[in-house]
């Protein structure tokens, strides 16, 4: 028995001296994910600027910043459209948190929420590890036992190195400063461009899937929704843009796309058109099989355009 607790007290010290090296080191920026919070302080600022009007922001991961032109949506609502939208790595509950701290009353909130959305976790890659590590401030988005978890998720390699310049790749150039327009959305000239230079129309990368909807994800978005209607804040959801294939159509994935229906419609949310709408070939995509590349964002804005204006009427 004793070797059992001479390993316990090892492991203990091993925990405490990870956390004590993430508290020393943290705050140090993180070349993969610096563009987060550039991104969130750009549009954080465009959402000061419309403060006093009522306005649609759309909160997803990085599906929407390839898919929406918010420009030509506002100009059809009549109203400032800004495009909140970021990376899905950071998980469902940061994404709901840091729009919360944006969100006014008379606002409208579209979701084109990711499949991974629906089975979420409280860390799901490095990303949302990464993030936190640099801006330790939005550990007091998390309750205790998720701080932790996103701590020791933390890559033991970045507490070891400093931010220092990265090689110029395509990814650091679609993510830098001015590559977001007055709206928040990615720039479609800048899509355009490296589209063409990096000949991404050859890229290859793995499909998108439907998930499981799990019940973390059911009572995050419940208490989203609940949070929203007290405070006066219409709630839209829709599908994600994602890439066509044969597994999205399986028996399995329908009734995942069901479900995730049935859903929104329990909670008085309404769901404004079939999955299958908003799949869409390999010649329409950029990089991933959520990244609609310029071509691709035409043909989704022509798909939703009247729709959303619709269902905005209507609330």
């Amino acid at each position: 028995m004793r070797w059992f607790s001479w390993m316990v007290i090892g492991v203990l010290f091993g925990l405490m001296v990870f956390a004590s090296l993430w508290t020393i080191s943290s705050g140090r920026t993180q070349n993969q994910v610096d563009w987060i919070e550039r991104f969130y302080l750009t549009k954080s600022a465009i959402l000061e600027r419309t403060a006093q009007q009522r306005r649609v922001v759309i909160v997803a991961g990085s599906n929407a910043l390839f898919s929406f032109d918010s420009e030509q949506l506002s100009q059809t609502l009549g109203r400032p459209v800004v495009n909140f939208a970021s990376a899905a790595g950071l998980g469902l509950r940061y994404l709901l948190e840091r729009a919360k701290a944006q969100l006014k009353p008379g606002d409208v909130v579209l979701l084109p929420l990711e499949y991974i959305f629906y089975n979420d976790a409280s860390v799901t890659d490095v990303t949302l590890p990464l993030h936190i590590y640099s801006h330790p401030v939005y550990l007091e988005y998390f309750p205790l036992v998720e701080r932790a978890s996103i701590v020791m998720h933390t890559p033991f390699q970045s507490m070891l190195e400093s931010g220092t310049a990265t090689e110029a790749t395509m990814r650091n150039k679609l993510f830098e400063s001015d590559s977001l327009n007055a709206h928040g959305d990615l720039r479609a000239e800048v899509v355009h461009q490296l589209y063409k230079d990096y000949h991404l129309s050859q890229h290859q990368y793995s499909m998108a899937y439907t998930e499981q909807f799990n019940s973390r994800s059911r009572q995050l978005l419940s208490d989203f929704v609940q949070w929203a209607h007290g405070r006066n804040i219409g709630v839209i959801a829709m599908p994600p843009a994602v890439q066509k294939h044969p597994g999205l159509q399986s028996k399995h994935a329908q009734q995942h796309k069901q479900t995730i229906r049935m859903f929104w419609e329990q909670q008085g949310i309404p769901f404004l058109v079939d999955h299958e709408l908003l799949e869409f070939s390999k010649t329409n995509m950029f990089d991933t099989a959520y990244h609609l590349n310029e071509r691709g964002r035409m043909l989704f804005m022509a798909k939703i355009q009247s729709l959303i204006a619709s269902e905005i009427g209507a609330l």
